[in-house]
């Protein structure tokens, strides 16, 4: 029998959501993550990033002016309240037909607000038997968001690898 949800219940619920992109040819990415800058906050260098913020105006992709990446510490205990900032994303990367399509599923799967601020953050993490590539070394942490979507274009000669989501510690989920 199926649960039926209270009012209150769906209040505080997160709804996990996982869908597999086969209409997007990841190939034409691959490039672009050859010549990511390093991570200067993070120690090991072992990741690569970059970032770029967007707002959907009319099914269009409209670029926002370089800003930073600011998370508190209730969000990330590691890196919270400091001002980071990263290299924008490449000019010839936000062009690709295959990265507005990708950004334009994402706005229309969540249902954003026409204005909602889109934060792409694009990571490369390498590992070696020395070096794990933790993308998360804050660990369990909140990234002080509502939504987010991780799309995987490559993962060359490894083995493993997981990703966990969790719902906070005062809501309950709904699957």
């Amino acid at each position: 029998m199926q649960k039926l949800w209270t009012s209150r219940e769906l209040e505080y619920a997160f709804l996990f959501t996982l869908r597999k992109v086969n209409s997007i040819n990841v190939e034409g990415f691959k490039p672009f993550f050859q010549n990511l800058p390093i991570d200067p906050y993070i120690k090991g260098n072992y990741r690569f990033r970059r970032l770029s913020r967007f707002i959907v105006a009319e099914d269009k992709l409209i670029k926002l002016p370089h800003g930073f990446l600011f998370q508190s510490k209730d969000y990330n205990p590691l890196l919270g309240d400091i001002k980071r900032e990263f290299a924008e994303l490449e000019d010839a990367l936000i062009e690709l037909d295959i990265f507005r399509n990708l950004v334009l599923a994402f706005h229309d799967s969540c249902k954003l607000h026409p204005e909602a601020e889109i934060g792409v953050h694009q990571i490369r993490t390498i590992c070696s038997p020395d070096n794990l590539g933790n993308p998360a070394p804050e660990g369990i942490h909140q990234d002080g968001t509502d939504f987010i979507g991780i799309f995987s274009v490559d993962r060359d000669n490894i083995q493993g690898g997981e990703t966990h989501l969790y719902a906070a510690k005062k809501t309950k989920t709904c699957v």
